[in-house]
């Protein structure tokens, strides 16, 4: 049986008693749990548990609302303030066991590249049964040289899950280190002490 971590949120009062923007001054984030067959859930968790629980970023995660039964979800939405890092709503969707979904897995780069790296998705959607989904996608960089990359066709799929993303996709690229020729320096030698400057024939 697959183990997945927990979350502790609360519920979360009407917004005609207390409203989203109260809430994130009290340095609680607001959020929602929505899916197949259930009305919205409005829930309510404070930024530091939240912060302290993304950090292991799980896809798929057991919560469970004023200490009742665990409901299986995955991180739909993140939704930040424009332009900085400070979120402002949450967005859960309720999973079914057994029943197909589409999930982003975060990449793991492991290894150590022959050149600069640069990481053009953070994440691939993959489809399949929440049991079967990997906790990330690990990608060995050793192999990769300077000027070549790795694609979503490169990634090994497991029997029952499909990869969403084009096979063309390019997940990491290693680049080609810039050589930068200097210039000789102009250095003027300096004249021997023993070689002074003709003097001034007067006039």
């Amino acid at each position: 049986m697959t183990e997945y971590p927990k979350l502790e949120i609360q519920s979360r009062p009407p917004k005609n008693e207390i409203k989203p923007s109260q809430l994130r001054r009290d340095n609680r984030l607001p959020g929602v749990i929505y899916g197949k067959g259930i009305d919205s859930i409005p829930f309510q968790i404070t930024e530091g548990t939240w912060s302290k629980f993304y950090r292991r970023r799980p896809n798929i995660f057991n919560i469970s609302i004023d200490g009742k039964k665990d409901i299986l979800v995955t991180l739909r939405e993140m939704a930040k303030k424009p332009g900085t890092d400070h979120i402002e709503h949450l967005s859960f969707q309720k999973l079914t066991k057994g029943q197909e979904t589409t999930v982003s897995i975060p990449i793991k780069i492991t290894g150590e590249a022959k050149g600069p790296l640069t990481l053009v998705l953070k994440t691939i959607e993959i489809k399949g049964i929440p049991k079967n989904m990997p906790k990330n996608i690990e990608i060995n960089v050793e192999d990769l040289e300077p000027g070549s990359y790795f694609s979503v066709a490169d990634v090994p799929v497991t029997k029952g899950l499909t990869i969403m993303a084009e096979s063309d996709q390019i997940i990491i690229s290693c680049q080609r280190r810039q050589v930068i020729e200097e210039e000789p320096a102009n250095v003027e030698e300096a004249a021997p002490e023993d070689q002074k400057p003709p003097e001034a024939t007067p006039a």
